[in-house]
């Protein structure tokens, strides 16, 4: 956990984070966030979904033949990292998309110290407002 954290620091957190599309390699771990519910919804439809897991199984430069994408596209072909549930489950992985079409792409590391600290920030504020109400409200037993 400790590691994932200093990577995740370098890498950036929330807005800051280090979109990692132009460096992805294959065999890397990567997780797509799509904050546009529409095109969150185009994704799964092709078998991406959201803050789930994905290994880069092949990366190609685009050539410029595909309708009016840019010449130098990337291609990424992924699949997920782990089994998933299984309405969730496709047959047609590993899915082939432009990198473009998503948003924003994390490292694995970044995405789980991101998932940890917010956990722990929603507990710690939960923990507060806890603390704040037993100092106004006493239980009587």
């Amino acid at each position: 956990f400790l590691s994932n954290l200093k990577t995740a620091s370098s890498d950036g957190f929330g807005t800051r984070a280090k979109n990692v599309a132009s460096t992805m390699e294959v065999g890397d771990v990567v997780v797509p966030l799509c904050g546009n519910l529409d095109r969150r919804q185009s994704l799964a439809q092709i078998g991406l979904y959201a803050g789930v897991e994905y290994v880069i199984c092949n990366i190609e430069e685009g050539n410029g033949e595909e309708g009016n994408r840019l010449i130098n596209e990337r291609i990424a072909t992924v699949k997920p990292a782990y089994p998933l549930r299984p309405h969730l489950e496709r047959s047609d992985w590993p899915i082939s998309l432009p990198v473009s079409d998503v948003p924003l792409w994390l490292p694995r590391a970044t995405y789980e110290a991101g998932t940890a600290l917010g956990t722990l920030a929603l507990a710690g504020t939960y923990l507060a407002i806890a603390s704040i109400l037993a100092t106004f409200f006493r239980v009587a037993v």
